[in-house]
């Protein structure tokens, strides 16, 4: 069975992180708004919303939803490669970035297939208890 390549895991990870730390930063804009809200003081300090560095709400709030898309984006080129995912366009490298997953895929379906065969092999020996009407 083919393998999923180390780097390839990693890229992954790397990705899963960069969108935990994107929605943090993103929901942490609201218990700022939260806080400032119920101080009664202003809202922006310093230079405006967007103003003072990523530390102010509407920075961090942009920050935050670009570091979403691009985790978002390394999580997709991890998991099925570059190939695999549409980033480059060559099918034969597709095929191989995505070969672990297709051969995951035709061992789920040769195990519904056995199943299958073993219900049919059973549902004679039912049917023929029960009477319809």
């Amino acid at each position: 069975m083919a393998k999923i390549k180390t780097h390839r895991k990693v890229t992954y990870y790397i990705g899963l992180v960069l969108i935990i730390v994107g929605i943090i930063l993103f929901i942490s804009v609201f218990f700022t708004a939260a806080q400032t809200f119920s101080s009664l003081s202003s809202p922006f300090p310093g230079n405006g919303p967007f103003g003072g560095g990523i530390f102010f709400p509407l920075g961090r709030a942009v920050i935050g939803i670009l570091m979403i898309i691009v985790g978002a984006v390394l999580c997709n080129i991890g998991a099925r490669g570059a190939a695999g995912s549409g980033f480059v366009l060559d099918p034969d490298q597709a095929r191989e970035d995505l070969k672990p997953f297709n051969e995951a895929r035709g061992k789920m379906i040769n195990d519904v297939r056995n199943l299958i065969i073993r219900v049919a092999a059973i549902t004679p020996c039912i049917s023929h208890n029960q009477e319809y009407s």
